[in-house]
């Protein structure tokens, strides 16, 4: 009924059935070809979730999952085992907050840094990741904390309040003896009132960045000095990368979330 109208729609009054037939099958080829697209860019989410995927084998101890993007954990920045754009590794909000945790804890302590940036760029098919089971390896009943900083990738916001409390539901529902943290969005008013909007009523901590959402002192800013792992400097000189979190906003990051962990749940 759908195609028929659309038909219609275009075609003149006294076109007669075979024009409409061929804007049918014409239509008919353009859906094809989108169904083709997004299976091919789905392909390409999964390629890239394998390509970062690992055996997580959570202990019988304490467990954390940090679910986010470059600014939990960049794959392509320097050693690929930190937030862009933390001087050094265990600088970045995931380590530090895996630190006061270990510190904190008579218990083995199992982290987890996992980039699902893929998800933030799938626009309206957001939930095609989740009905893949992409992210179904890294969730698990054995999960006791998951903080989720997602959206800052997010270039269309059109269904991003209905994507991100599906997404939040979806980790809660995999994750029912986890507590969930939500981290606010470094860059965007607009999409932090999305995000707080969407959880409304959700049984999870929101982590407030509006103190120092759009304060340069909070990013790491262009000629600043980040070290790999083996010490050797490395210049920032790109701006998309100068305007990622540094050391300060890292710490900000880390010491908010640690504000609402509860380690009594």
């Amino acid at each position: 009924m759908l195609l028929y109208v659309d038909c219609c729609h275009f075609a003149p009054y006294h076109i007669r059935g075979g024009y409409i037939c061929y804007r049918f099958i014409k239509h008919e080829h353009w859906q094809n070809e989108k169904i083709n697209s997004l299976q091919a860019q789905i392909s390409v989410v999964k390629a890239q979730v394998d390509s970062q995927a690992a055996i997580i084998d959570w202990g019988d101890g304490f467990n954390y999952l940090a679910i986010g993007n470059s600014i939990t954990r960049c794959p392509g920045f320097l050693d690929e085992d930190r937030g862009m754009a933390a001087s050094t590794s265990d600088k970045d909000y995931f380590h530090i907050v895996s630190t006061y945790l270990e510190d904190s804890l008579d218990e083995d302590v199992v982290s987890y840094a996992f980039n699902a940036a893929a998800w933030e760029q799938q626009a309206n098919n957001r939930g095609e990741v989740l009905a893949m089971g992409l992210w179904d390896g890294y969730l698990s009943e054995k999960l006791d904390l998951v903080t989720i900083q997602l959206s800052e990738n997010c270039s269309d916001t059109t269904t991003l309040e209905y994507d991100f409390r599906e997404m939040v539901e979806y980790v809660q529902e995999k994750c029912p003896n986890a507590q969930i943290i939500i981290v606010d969005d470094f860059w965007s008013d607009e999409k932090s009132q999305i995000k707080h909007s969407a959880i409304d009523g959700l049984d999870v901590e929101w982590v407030d960045l509006s103190e120092i959402r759009g304060n340069v002192e909070y990013q790491v800013g262009m000629g600043s000095i980040v070290y790999w792992n083996s010490g050797e400097e490395y210049v920032i000189e790109h701006e998309g990368v100068a305007s990622h979190p540094g050391d300060n906003g890292m710490m900000y990051y880390a010491q908010k979330i640690i504000e609402q962990i509860n380690l009594d749940k």
